[in-house]
């Protein structure tokens, strides 16, 4: 195993961009055909460690490869870190491959992270970062924002984690390349890639009737790489639990009882090929698609409750991309995505009146992206045009229609300086937005008259590599969003939107230290504060009903701690630690200096790895939640929670098995009041490579 100083690892980083590397070919004296840099050289940590050996540290390390043939050669899809100043943690390996819990989840182990979750398997779930909101989180499919015009909040529900080769999160600042500013950080999944061949099956069942099925195979011909995954799964999530009948505080009417309408099934599809002309061009073209049909549940969990909601959404991208020798690089893409959404509740069973919702979302955009490296730092710029365009009709009395679009231009600048041969790197960035909307609801009295926004948000990072144990970063930045069409038009389900909401502006700043004691045991620790202005939130009453609003201002303040430690070498630990105080700082009396809802003012994670031998491990999590609310005036509290996850997993040649038990207190964790999570529940897992 080898280790670099970090400031090495940079300049080879920069060597690697700015030149043809041919196999056997060694250039500079620090660089050599293979380089491993510590991903810990930054405020980050990899959450898991990888499929095929669990026995090393590999979880807490990055592979960067500079020889060999053009399989090899990086893509610009693939975002390079080297010279990225924030704080970012990258999520992979077996925290990807589980079954027994959505993504979102997967993500919330993480410092800063926390996750929102409806019900149980296949159920609406989203992420925040450091007390965001899930609209001001951008979410990226290999660069591709998801977030739109017509809904910010991505459900990532609809993802097939197993068709995912990593996430990265951005808590703050992100790299340019990822375009427009984003209030709450970023996120950006990356697909499975097309390089190593073969065909990968898994099967699972668990608690609830669940079951789930995931299918993919790569291959390659000549200049031809292939990608495909197939994934359905199906879950009754008839679990148990505690019904108070919307009186928390009298216990005499509670009852124990089975989740009612709450079953979902889901298929999932993806398709990616790549040709690769030469080493330094290439072309990609994605396929994702996504189509699920769930029952709805409400608060008073009625047995006769039929409201129902399907959903198709998903993308195409085409990128073109070419490096090149000492000149400019780039990567040109143009993607379609689309969301077909059913709301059906013609019985007024859920609470909002009767409804027969059907809406469409289309979009369509270009981005471009270019880079340079020179002698002491890089260039870099993107760009992005879109439309977005959505239309809403509620059937019963055609009593709501929306007819709404959005066309954004948004653009970003960078330059990295590297100063002190390299250990210290300076990278301001301009980032600017122009959206022109147009609303039509005329049952509403909204006519067809343009609004046009124009904004630009300037922002500086730093990271100063100390030397081979610590590291140093900083950011600061502007932050601006608009409202989409759900916050301000979709009054749809459990939610009622707002014409009247204005854009949230915002400034973020972080300053963190990341320190190496020794190969076994890393770990960082960072402070952030955010001040944020007319920022859009969903408040939820008493059923459990939503309403979108501004909250005027407020400021957040917290902490994060990580530590890695491999303490034997069959014995690896993690925890994760974030405290943070978010205040709404509003005009209104009832609401100031309350805490925000849906944010917990402590979150913490710790997970213990033990190998049993060489084909049997154990493993076993906690994740604690303290101090949250469900509504702006901090009357509704929500319960701490405290819920542990233990598993046996044996893997030998081609086959891997995994026994998961979650929720082991079997506590009922209610994310969205009045919405209970399942208790305890068992999964069982199955994985033949061929």
């Amino acid at each position: 195993m080898v280790f670099w100083a970090p400031h090495t690892a940079a300049c080879c980083a920069r060597e690697a961009h700015r030149r043809i590397i041919r196999p056997g070919n060694v250039y500079r004296a620090c660089c050599v055909s293979i380089l491993i840099v510590p991903i810990i050289t930054k405020p980050t940590q990899v959450a898991a460690q990888s499929d095929t050996d669990e026995s090393t540290s590999a979880e807490q390390l990055q592979t960067l490869t500079i020889e060999g043939s053009k399989d090899q050669t990086p893509s610009l899809g693939t975002i390079q870190h080297e010279d990225f100043a924030g704080q970012f943690t990258r999520v992979q390996g077996d925290a990807l491959a589980r079954t027994d819990i959505e993504l979102s989840e997967s993500l919330a182990f993480e410092a800063g992270v926390q996750q929102k979750q409806l019900g149980g398997y296949g159920s609406f779930s989203h992420i925040t970062i450091r007390a965001s909101t899930p609209s001001q989180t951008a979410v990226f499919l290999d660069g591709i924002r998801l977030n739109g015009a017509s809904n910010a909040v991505v459900d990532l529900s609809t993802f097939d984690t197993r068709s995912l080769e990593s996430v990265d999160i951005y808590r703050s600042s992100a790299p340019v390349q990822l375009g427009a500013s984003n209030l709450g950080g970023a996120v950006n999944l990356t697909t499975k890639s097309t390089r190593v061949p073969g065909t990968k099956i898994k099967v699972s069942v668990g608690s609830f009737n669940t079951v789930q099925a995931n299918v993919s195979h790569t291959r390659s011909h000549k200049h031809w790489r292939m990608l495909g995954a197939v994934d359905v799964g199906h879950s009754q999530n008839d679990f148990s639990f505690t019904n108070t009948n919307g009186t928390p505080l009298n216990t005499d009417d509670d009852r124990k009882e089975k989740r009612n309408n709450a079953d979902t099934t889901k298929l999932a599809i993806l398709g990616k090929t790549t040709y690769q002309f030469s080493e330094l061009k290439r072309a990609d073209v994605l396929l994702q698609h996504t189509q699920r049909t769930t029952g709805v549940p409400e608060w008073r969990n009625r047995a006769n409750n039929q409201a129902q909601y399907d959903d198709g959404r998903g993308q195409i991208h085409a990128s073109y991309e070419r490096q090149s020798l000492g000149a400019w690089s780039h990567r040109q893409s143009g993607f379609v995505q689309w969301a077909d959404d059913h709301y059906l509740d013609t019985q007024a069973q859920v609470g909002l009146g009767a409804q027969d919702f059907q809406s469409k979302q289309r979009v369509f955009g270009l981005t471009s992206y270019w880079d340079r490296f020179t002698h002491s730092g890089k260039w870099a710029f993107t760009a992005e045009l879109r439309h977005d365009a959505f239309q809403s009709e509620n059937l019963i009395g055609r009593r709501s229609m929306v007819d709404a679009s959005r066309d954004s231009l948004t653009g970003g600048a960078a330059y990295t300086h590297f100063f002190l041969q390299d250990a210290l790197l300076v990278t301001p960035q301009l980032r600017l937005e122009q959206h022109r909307s147009r609303f039509d609801d005329p049952l509403n009295g909204f006519d067809n008259s343009p609004q046009t926004t124009s904004v630009v948000n300037p922002e500086i990072g730093l990271r100063w590599d100390l030397n081979e144990t610590f590291s140093l970063t900083s950011s600061v930045g502007q932050y601006y969003r608009v409202p989409t069409f759900y916050e301000l038009f979709g009054t749809q389900g459990l939610v009622i939107g707002n014409a009247d909401l204005k854009p949230e502006v915002g400034i973020n700043a972080d300053i963190g230290v990341a320190w190496t004691a020794s190969p076994r045991l890393k770990g960082a620790f960072s402070v952030f504060y955010s001040a944020r202005d007319d920022a859009i939130v969903t408040v939820y009453d008493a059923r459990g009903t939503g309403r979108n609003t501004n909250t005027g201002k407020a400021t957040i303040t917290g902490a994060e701690w990580n530590v890695t430690w491999r303490a034997t070498e069959k014995l690896n630990l993690q925890a994760n630690l974030t405290v943070q105080d978010a205040r709404n700082q509003s005009d209104i009396t009832a609401f100031f200096d309350k805490q925000l809802p849906n944010q917990a003012a402590l979150a913490a994670y710790t997970r213990a790895n033990f190998a049993l031998s060489d084909h049997w491990r154990v493993w076993s999590e906690l994740t604690v939640s303290q101090s949250r609310y469900y509504d702006l005036g901090n009357f509704l509290p929500a319960a701490d929670s405290t819920t542990v996850n233990s598993g046996l997993q044996w893997q030998r040649k081609r086959w891997q098995s995994a026994l998961t038990v979650n929720n082991v207190t079997n506590q009922n964790v209610e994310d969205f009041n009045g919405f209970p999570k399942p208790g305890r529940s068992f999964h069982l897992s199955l994985t033949y490579r061929m």
